[in-house]
This record gives structure tokens, sequence and C-alpha cells, in this order.
């Protein structure tokens, strides 16, 4: 079952990647997380929406994303994925929010990735 988007339209992947298991959600995990990048393609939000349901395997991927150079999806990850993370995912994902917080490359500061990760971290934080 095709469940990564092809596209920044196929709607049609998106629609089978809402109903898939956890299983084959997680097998596909590298690629689908490649639709995370950019929030303005129009799959983007459906691929978010689903993989936010996703436990622990979502961090080792998060992970290496948040340690990239690439600070436009370390923005976006953070503010539309990370954010909405059940507690025990965005717990294992502290100490890379906390790094960026303390230790911004230039970059995550022009980028504002530093922003919003305090922004989170804060925000959860309120929360307890």
């Amino acid at each position: 079952m095709h469940i990564v988007p092809k596209d920044k339209f196929d709607f049609e992947a998106c629609a089978r990647l809402s109903h898939a298991n956890d299983a084959e959600v997680i097998e596909n995990l590298p690629s689908l997380l490649e639709w995370t990048a950019d929030v303005n393609w129009p799959v983007a939000g459906p691929v978010i929406d689903r993989l936010k349901l996703l436990g622990a395997e979502l961090v080792a991927p998060i992970q290496m994303i948040l340690a990239s150079q690439d600070d436009g999806w370390k923005y976006f990850l953070i503010v539309h994925l990370v954010s909405e993370l059940r507690e025990d995912v965005f717990s294992a994902l502290v100490p890379d929010l906390k790094r960026i917080v303390s230790n911004p490359t230039p970059t995550e500061i022009i980028e504002e990735v530093q922003m919003e990760a305090i922004e989170v971290l804060n925000n959860r934080e309120q929360k307890h």
C-alpha cells in the first residue's frame, strides 16, 4: 500500500496513510518525515497528523533532524510536530531542545529555531 506521498499534492497517499497501521508508518518513517520539511506543502499537514500518533520510534529520526544543518526543517519540526508529541516522546527530545536553547548555531538563531525551542519547552513546562 502506497502511504508515502509521491508529490506535494498526493492526497490519495495521505488518505491511505491516515488509515495505515503503526507498523506500516514506522516502516516508511524516514520517507514520511521528509514531507515535514516544509509545512507549506499541502501533504505536510496530513503527514504530521499521522506521525504525531507514533511513540518512541520517532525519537531517533527527529534527533537526527535536530542535529542536522537544515534549520528550516528543524523550525517546522519543532513548531508542528515536536510540540504536539505525547509526553513520553517529547521528554526524550528535551535534551536536544535544550541544546538548541543553550548552544544554538548562528543559523539556528537567524532561522528562529532557538526561539521556537524556548517557546515549546516553556509551554510544556507550564502545563505541568
